[in-house]
């Protein structure tokens, strides 16, 4: 196999059958994406969709295949923990194959509420499978210009280039 994705890395890993090694790989990994997340630069508008998120009355979850302590650490570094309702990442513990696209991470995340009122944003064509396999609905975030249309392939319910947009959005819709 030949990658230069180190989450594919971790699903080969399970493959071969070998539960240590795969736990091994999980730790390894979470271990540099935490150190990643420390020098990891802000998506530009971020922090405009969380205001809006807040005064609408949106709940914000964060759904990654990365490590849910990367993803702490990244939200404790730019001070958004308290934007962020809850976080529902990898874990060691995981079978890598239920990272996106498996709907697992996102159906915790749903934390009970209904799908079709639920909206992930996303930027992989991971993240528009597990929305859909949620019955969730999928903004895709085409955030490099051969990503809308992948993104529209897999069936993004809309597809935004700005977080910006999404701000906009937010704030003129109701909740």
């Amino acid at each position: 196999m030949k990658t230069d994705d180190p989450l594919e890395v971790l699903r080969a890993t399970e493959q071969t059958g070998d539960l240590g090694l795969t736990r091994q790989t999980a730790a390894l990994l979470r271990e540099r994406e935490t150190i990643a997340a420390t020098t990891a630069t802000l998506t530009p508008g971020i922090q405009e969709v969380l205001a809006a998120a807040k005064a609408t009355g949106r709940t914000i979850a964060v759904v990654t295949n990365n490590s849910s302590e990367a993803a702490v650490t990244f939200l404790e570094l730019h001070g958004f923990v308290s934007a962020v309702k809850a976080i529902f990442g990898r874990q060691d513990w995981m079978f890598p194959h239920q990272m996106k696209p498996h709907p697992r991470l996102v159906q915790m995340a749903l934390m009970g509420a209904h799908g079709a009122r639920a909206v992930l944003v996303g930027d992989s064509t991971t993240d528009v499978q597990a929305a859909h396999a949620a019955q969730a609905r999928c903004i895709g975030y085409a955030n490099k210009p051969d990503k809308a249309a992948q993104l529209r392939a897999v069936g993004a319910d809309a597809v935004i280039a700005s977080m910006h947009d999404l701000a906009a959005a937010l704030t003129e819709t109701p909740a």
